[in-house]
């Protein structure tokens, strides 16, 4: 089954485009002026902002979970206190972020969350 444009995003990395599959994108971060995408592909940087990097994603699956890092909750095996485990990578639960960050997760886990 061919999968449509929208499942990748193109990433400018050192003056390279590179083309990264949203479904493998575990989580992004913010470093200085860039936005890292960790994925299973590997960790690719872009000169980005989160937000920017949001709406270049255009996809439900992807939650806040701190006003520096976002989520594919397809990704989150644990929800801890004031973290979440992200393929053994435990990251923190903004205060501000938790209650809309577990809302997400939840109807995400009952099949409600859209692209699921």
């Amino acid at each position: 089954m061919a999968r449509s444009a929208s499942d990748r995003i193109t990433v400018r990395q050192d003056g390279e485009l590179r083309g990264l599959q949203v479904h493998l994108i575990r989580y992004l971060t913010v470093e200085g002026h860039y936005v890292v995408y960790h994925s299973r592909e590997g960790d690719f940087s872009e000169y980005l902002t989160l937000s920017a990097a949001e709406k270049k994603l255009n996809s439900p699956l992807f939650c806040r979970c701190d006003r520096g890092c976002l989520v594919n909750l397809r990704f989150v095996s644990a929800i801890r206190k004031d973290v979440c485990v992200v393929d053994g990578q435990e990251l923190v639960i903004a205060r501000t972020q938790r209650a809309q960050f577990l809302k997400a997760y939840v109807e995400f886990l009952g099949g409600t969350r859209q692209g699921e």
